[in-house]
């Protein structure tokens, strides 16, 4: 047959290939440029299946030439790739079923019911016309004006697995607006973050894979996403072997319960009936409320006709069988598939929208280019769904496939940028990072007792309620029994000028807003002017002791100057056995203190029971006439006492959520929370424990306690037992509470033989640790080989590779994976490794094999060519040791602080 092209005439020849056979050549015409081009015509197919690979590629490239290529006089001498497109397409007209006999097929006449003229029309003329409005990328189509405000949309879909398609998803969940999304078979597992995901403006719900409802390796979960415009939360279930959830959230006051649920292949019958009951507890619980419930009930063996009660629509797979089922309880529900799926779409489980009639209006974007071509797809698609109009869809279509392009173009040049601005604008490299790592965003519904909020005023005085429920009321009468440790300290302090003048200087990046509303930044910009004035308020108030209140964010500064003051004579004078918040002490000196012990013991085959002992909120309930007291009697002097009187006593505190703020709140006890001086109060508080310990050692990080004794008898347990009575009397007259659940023994031996003894506290006993115990950062076991401790570091070192290596898998520079790595896996690689270094070949090989994974990815990602096992190539290029060359070093380091005195460790342990 003959088809008329603006006015050059084509030979097309109708042809049906059979399945699997090549497709034809088709000549183009010679155009005005003289080319005489051939390409593969795809094969004859329906109009409504998806895209060939040879399609997909042709579209492509027409909307990458489309976009920077203006109409000519003539139009032949448009684009060779948009003739292509043209032709390909006039050969599936010349095929298609859908021709209207009875039609002109005139572009400029188009009968809508014929398919020759809607591609006529709206491939040629509308092509041109999309093209032409769109200038710099910004789309100008007038659409005609479409009210979507009476329906809100959900989204269901089996996606079989999230973890390699993590970008695709982010780039489609920014280009619709839904209220609510359900994806089950999302394969995820603790290691992937919510943040990842892209879900920016949802409150994320997870049912991950677990032992409790699978014994699969992989596989499973259910993720339920709402948006932040409707506060949600998820309603607690009982059963627990089944892979579900239920979020309620509402609409207008309109309560909605939503549901998503994965039911395994050949799932066995009482799962199914656990679940029915349990909806149908949630349905008498919430009688009022609508219900959707979706899910893979993987039930491929039921037939659904069409009369069955309560069927309204369906939509079946490609293999005609319904795997994924939505229930609801109203009839202004109406399910459709969705032809622009969030993720690539699994044969058995179309994706499924979920149309809900409502009054209610979705939240509009406030962004330009990228998110206006959004608004742009989403009204060409409401027109097209409400007129069914093939040349809306064409509209429709094209819009979203640049709407695609454009989105992984923006994301490429997004991840382009922030890796560039690793050296130029750390900040934003490292914001984007912990985005994806982590989400600290305070939840849209908050939970205190009985008390359930959403607003954030409300929210702000549940969060004042929980502060000040900690807090304790002030002893009046205090006659401890205890002796206190009397030394020479300061009765006042002073701050030179250059001091003020260094400590303003240091605020110069410091963007952080105090309660007077000013900035560090500022106060670094009028540092000359400042300097003076602050030097006689701060000399006023530590001669008149009398702390001010109004000091906003000096007082920071403040605090810090007298701490620098006074901090070498104080902490000279607290005991060997406190490491935390000291000069020359930190938590690998307290944890090899400790394992010295531990080998000594086993020197002499001797076994050691450890007390660890937890205080619950000790900062917070330091009761102020006692540190007062305890000040006293260390020997603090006049005025600076009645100073830290003054800085203690009546201080006020509110919370602020999102700038609405709690009611004002009195802090009755405790040091306050990120003072610089509250570490060192506490230290001194509770310096004088040494006194009622007798018979065994301790170690303080803190308010972290362990204490111990080589166990050789009986009577050495009893001698450990007198000095927990001991020490339980010491907490009760300090006001400290301990926390019993957190309270627990361990026994650490290497013999067969051993003394179990069951150590309590007022005739309670504590929980018994038997193998290992995480202590400060590092797993002992019970035999000091720290086999266990290996497995840990390693095991959670490569869950952060993989985040690593799903968050850099486009980028292309070497200083930003390197940088990820040392910060989130070799750092956790070498923590406290001065205590555990291995001593067995096998240790090693099991830390080291995690950096060699890293290395193999980055030679992968950054193409470094090496021979097979051979890493040094890769090291050199990267600028990296192996992980033993490195312990070796920091053992040689930490040596040399040693005996440089820059250190210190205790030398009484025999």
């Amino acid at each position: 047959m003959m088809l008329r092209i603006r006015n050059q005439e084509v030979q097309v020849k109708p042809w049906a290939p059979k399945r699997g056979g090549k497709c034809p050549i088709l000549p183009l015409p010679m155009g005005a440029h003289g080319f005489n081009h051939s390409i593969d015509i795809i094969r004859s197919i329906a109009v409504v299946r998806d895209r060939t690979l040879l399609e997909r590629k042709h579209i492509r490239q027409f909307i990458l030439n489309s976009m920077n290529v203006k109409r000519t006089v003539n139009p032949i001498l448009w684009s060779n790739t948009g003739m292509e497109y043209l032709l390909l397409l006039q050969l599936l007209i010349a095929e298609s079923p859908f021709i209207s006999t009875d039609c002109q097929h005139s572009s400029r006449n188009a009968d809508p019911s014929c398919f020759m003229c809607y591609q006529a029309s709206s491939t040629i003329d509308y092509c041109f016309e999309f093209i032409n409005n769109h200038k710099n990328n910004k789309c100008v189509v007038n659409l005609p004006p479409v009210n979507t405000q009476t329906t809100l949309t959900g989204y269901y879909q089996n996606c079989r697995g999230l973890r390699t398609k993590l970008s695709t998803l982010k780039c489609n969940v920014a280009s619709n607006n839904f209220v609510f999304i359900i994806l089950t078979e999302t394969w995820l597992d603790p290691d992937i973050y919510d943040p990842e995901l892209g879900f920016d403006n949802y409150i994320i719900y997870r049912c991950d894979r677990n032992s409790l409802t699978s014994s699969c390796s992989r596989g499973d979960g259910v993720l339920i996403a709402i948006h932040i415009d409707f506060p949600s939360k998820r309603i607690p279930i009982s059963c627990n072997n089944i892979e579900h959830l239920f979020i309620s959230f509402s609409i207008n006051n309109e309560p909605f319960i939503v549901g998503g649920v994965y039911f395994p292949p050949s799932s066995p019958d009482i799962s199914y009936v656990n679940y029915t009951s349990t909806v149908g507890d949630l349905v008498n619980s919430f009688v009022n409320a609508n219900f959707i419930l979706c899910g893979d009930f993987n039930l491929p063996n039921i037939y659904w006709s069409n009369d069955s009660q309560g069927l309204v629509n369906n939509v079946f797979n490609t293999h005609g069988t319904l795997l994924d089922l939505i229930f609801a309880n109203s009839n202004h529900i109406k399910i459709n598939t969705f032809s622009d799926p969030l993720v690539p779409e699994d044969k058995y489980h179309p994706s499924l929208s979920i149309d809900i009639i409502s009054t209610s209006n979705l939240p509009s974007s406030n962004t330009v280019d990228l998110i206006d071509l959004v608004f742009l797809k989403r009204r060409a698609h409401a027109i097209f769904k409400s007129s069914r109009n093939p040349i809306d869809y064409r509209e429709f279509s094209l819009l979203r496939a640049k709407y695609k392009l454009m989105s992984k173009n923006c994301y490429k040049k997004f991840i382009e940028l922030t890796e560039s601005q690793l050296c130029a604008n750390s900040k934003v490299f490292w914001k984007f990072i912990k985005k994806n790592k982590s989400s600290n965003d305070i939840p849209k519904t908050v939970h205190f007792n009985d008390l359930i909020s959403t607003n954030d005023k409300e929210v702000s005085d549940l969060f004042a309620k929980q502060f000040s429920s900690v807090y304790t009321e002030q002893s009046i009468n205090h006659n401890s029994t205890i002796p206190h440790l009397f030394y020479d300290l300061p009765s006042n302090c002073f701050i030179e000028l250059s001091f003020i003048e260094s400590g303003l200087s240091k605020l110069s990046g410091d963007k952080s807003i105090g309660p007077d509303g000013l900035s560090g930044k500022f106060l670094y910009m009028l540092k000359s002017v400042l300097s003076y004035p602050l030097s006689l308020l701060f000399r006023k108030s530590l001669d008149e002791g009398i702390y001010p209140d109004r000091l906003g964010y000096i007082a920071k500064l403040f605090d810090s100057l007298v701490l620098k003051s006074i901090g070498p004579a104080v902490s000279s004078i607290l005991i060997d056995e406190q490491h935390g918040f000291r000069p020359g002490r930190s938590t690998n000196t307290c944890n090899i203190v400790f394992s010295s012990y531990l080998s000594d013991a086993f020197n002499n085959r001797s076994q050691v029971d450890v007390i660890y002992m937890d205080f619950s909120k000790a900062f917070d309930r330091v009761d102020h006439t006692l540190l007062i007291d305890v000040l006293l009697n260390s020997g603090f002097g006049e005025p600076l006492l009645s100073w830290f009187q003054s800085y203690l006593r009546d201080r006020k505190q509110i919370v602020d959520v999102h700038g609405s703020k709690s009611v004002i709140i009195d802090a009755t006890s405790g040091v306050p929370q990120g003072g610089h001086l509250s570490p060192l109060l506490f230290a001194i508080f509770v310096n004088n424990i040494k006194k009622v310990i007798s018979h065994s050692h301790f170690l303080l990080f803190a308010d972290d306690l362990k204490l111990f004794l080589k166990i050789d008898s009986l009577n050495d347990c009893y001698l450990l037992q007198n000095d927990i009575n001991s020490l339980v009397t010491w907490a009760n007259e300090h006001h400290l509470k301990l926390n019993f659940l957190k309270c627990h023994s361990m026994s650490f031996y290497r013999t067969r033989d051993r003394f179990d003894y069951s150590y309590s506290i007022n005739a309670i006993p504590f929980m018994r640790s038997k193998n290992k115990v995480l202590d400060l950062g590092n797993t002992f076991d019970r035999e000091l080989n720290f086999h266990s401790h290996f497995d840990n570091i390693c095991c959670k070192a490569l869950k952060m590779l993989g985040f690593i290596k799903r968050i850099s898998n486009e980028f292309k520079l070497t200083s930003p994976i390197k940088t990820l790595y040392c910060a989130y896996v070799r750092s956790i690689l070498e923590y406290g490794a001065v205590v555990w270094d291995p001593s067995t070949s096998c240790g090693k090989d099991q830390i080291e094999r995690v950096q060699r994974k890293f290395i193999n990815y980055s030679a992968f990602i950054l193409r470094i060519d090496h021979p097979p096992h051979d890493y040094t190539p890769i090291l050199n290029k990267l600028g990296l040791s192996s992980l033993v060359d490195r312990r070796k070093v920091a053992d040689l380091k930490f040596f040399r602080l040693l005996m440089m005195g820059v250190l210190i460790l205790l030398s009484y342990f025999p």
